[in-house]
């Protein structure tokens, strides 16, 4: 919840009202060349509105084009990337294999498909394509070819509620698969308060799997792929949970921070209620993050501890990135923190 400052208007009509200053979250954001000119543009996601804040006009997702002389231009309105809700999470493919990037947007609520109409405009599809016909409390989101049939397909971390694996039929059309993939619910059958999700082939076998990030008080999930579009819960047979029960884990990614050719796995900590320490004395609002390294035998080993003083840093961490900011040839982190500074860890592994 969040103060609200009201402010009394008068429009030339006669109507009055008041508009409320309130607290938006930006949750997340995609860089993407949504028109082909070669230039990566920005889409921020701003309808993370706090819960019981009102709006004259509700908050809307942006979408700033790439002029190529570090100048950008606010191209939301004709691109059709406008949309508002609480939007918390977006992936960005070729949905429908015409060479231009889509945009898949989970809201706490129906989640959208725009199609890149190649001309810098997006159509919204979420009806037609089947989308729009499940709701769910989306957060995390990655789009993956699941099943190796070479389309692409949408997995969605849903909050307190079984995940969404929407299942491309090759013709623009999706069919909701997740309780069938076994990528809806961990290994007991639970549904979890799902984040975030990572991809990637961590038993390099050829397959691409899922990694998906949880609250308090329950482990995240790593997915293994076992073909055929069927995915298994091996988090307790491969260690990939060790030491995240009593905070919420969030943005996470399969990376390979050793060159060794093995997917080794970094996970963001933090709680979202900043007072937990007082109820709970196992809890913390900020806390160290995860890096685990990747045996190359199907096992992960929390190393965390001996990844240099980075690693040691205490803040409540939520989105996190991966690059090689300094070309130096690893992958290094930036990492999101609520009410703080970001963080920057730099690589250097030998």
């Amino acid at each position: 919840m969040t103060e609200q400052t009201g402010i009394d208007f008068q429009h030339t009509d006669g109507s009055s009202g008041r508009y409320y200053i309130v607290e938006t979250v930006c949750a997340g954001l995609a860089l993407f060349d949504h028109d082909n000119d070669g230039d990566e543009d920005i889409y921020f996601l701003n309808g993370g509105a706090l819960k019981g804040t009102q709006f004259e006009t509700p908050p809307r997702n942006a979408l700033y084009r790439n002029e190529g002389d570090w100048r950008f231009t606010d191209v939301t309105e004709t691109s059709g990337l406008g949309h508002g809700g609480h939007a918390l999470g977006v992936a960005v493919a070729d949905y429908d294999g015409d060479d231009d990037l889509d945009v898949y947007v989970t809201n706490y609520g129906p989640n959208v498909l725009f199609r890149n109409n190649g001309d810098g405009t997006f159509t919204d599809v979420s009806a037609v394509s089947g989308i729009a016909a499940h709701l769910g409390t989306g957060m995390g989101t990655v789009c993956l070819d699941h099943d190796n049939d070479g389309d692409t397909d949408i997995y969605v971390a849903n909050d307190a509620m079984g995940n969404f694996l929407f299942c491309s039929d090759g013709s623009g059309k999706f069919e909701e698969q997740g309780l069938f993939s076994g990528a809806s619910y961990n290994m007991n059958g639970e549904k979890m308060g799902s984040m975030g999700v990572g991809c990637g082939d961590y038993d390099n076998d050829g397959l691409l799997d899922l990694y998906v990030t949880a609250y308090q008080q329950q482990f995240p999930s790593l997915y293994q792929n076992t073909g055929d579009g069927v995915f298994e819960d091996v988090t307790f047979l491969t260690g990939a949970g060790a030491g995240t029960i009593h905070t919420v884990t969030w943005g996470n990614e399969l990376v390979d921070f050793d060159n060794d050719g093995d997917r080794d796995l970094f996970v963001a900590l933090g709680h979202t209620q900043d007072n937990t320490e007082h109820y709970d004395k196992r809890a913390a609002y900020r806390a160290a993050n995860l890096v685990f390294l990747n045996t190359g035998d199907g096992r992960f080993a929390n190393i965390s501890e001996q990844c240099g003083p980075g690693m040691r840093a205490r803040y409540s961490s939520r989105g996190s990135a991966f690059g090689d900011l300094d070309n130096d040839g690893d992958i290094d982190v930036v990492i999101l923190n609520s009410r703080e500074r970001p963080t920057l860890l730099r690589n250097d592994s030998p």
